[in-house]
């Protein structure tokens, strides 16, 4: 059976939960996954960009059904308050597929950085993460689903020092949530998935925010970024995969990337 055809069915009816759907790889995730026929939700804080990400999906997929949703991830009650719109929007069928896409990075080192960009890194990569991922699980199992999945973006950096000190933290924290989840899982006999992606440098708004939009050009001109599509495609790859199969964590980065 082809990888498609089995993504299809394997998620048919069945709904994904998005984070950073606003712009980059988030955006590119719930696009794709629209056009593959499954329910989408997306979460982001710009309420001006989700309109827009909705008006266009369904103007190039009029049969797709897309829920742009405000808010910010880094409120526990946003997130429950999201998880109850959402059992509202699909008529209490929950989240199958979560795909945790949000992350935010600044060049604020350990040696003289700034503590509220590192309480900004630490509150959106790790923790609204964390809280996300419970709370879609529970709802999983409140529903007695066992085959849903949790991909984590993580980063390159999770692996790799690099001069984002802090950022560099949060991900690989992110690395050992994912590791540890899927450990739990399988002590309790679940068979709810866990899998990562670790993309180096990413064609995205990221970069501006980490340096500047100098600094951004600059990255772009000196190599050959992935594409929001070329993460996106890899978390498609992993969808794509039969219930049995484990995908703990895709490194990708550009070919010429230096570390």
């Amino acid at each position: 059976m082809q990888p498609t055809k089995l993504l299809q069915q394997q998620w048919q009816g069945r709904t994904a939960l998005v984070t950073g759907a606003t712009a980059g790889i988030g955006r590119q995730v719930c696009e794709q996954l629209v056009a593959y026929g499954i329910p989408v939700v997306g979460i982001g804080r710009r309420k001006e960009k989700l309109d827009e990400l909705s008006s266009h999906l369904q103007q190039t997929y009029p049969q797709g059904h897309f829920l742009g949703m405000p808010a910010d991830i880094r409120s526990e009650q946003a997130i429950q308050q999201a998880m109850q719109q959402i059992n509202q929007w699909n008529g209490n069928q929950g989240v199958d597929i979560l795909v945790n896409s949000a992350g935010v990075g600044y060049a604020s080192q350990l040696i003289d950085g700034d503590t509220e960009c590192w309480r900004e890194m630490w509150e959106t990569n790790v923790l609204a993460l964390s809280i996300l991922t419970r709370e879609v699980i529970q709802d999983m199992k409140r529903r007695s689903v066992d085959d849903g999945i949790i991909i984590h973006v993580s980063s390159m950096a999770a692996h790799r020092p690099i001069a984002l000190s802090f950022y560099s933290a949060t991900k690989a924290a992110v690395k050992m949530l994912g590791d540890c989840l899927r450990q739990e899982l399988r002590q309790s006999n679940s068979n709810i998935r866990v899998a990562m992606v670790s993309p180096g440098h990413v064609e995205t708004e990221f970069y501006i925010h980490v340096g500047g939009e100098a600094f951004a050009n600059n990255l772009y001109r000196s190599i050959k970024c992935l594409q929001p599509k070329d993460v996106a495609d890899s978390i498609v790859y992993i969808l794509s995969c039969p219930s049995g199969v484990d995908i703990h964590d895709i490194w990708m980065r550009p070919r010429d990337m230096k570390f």
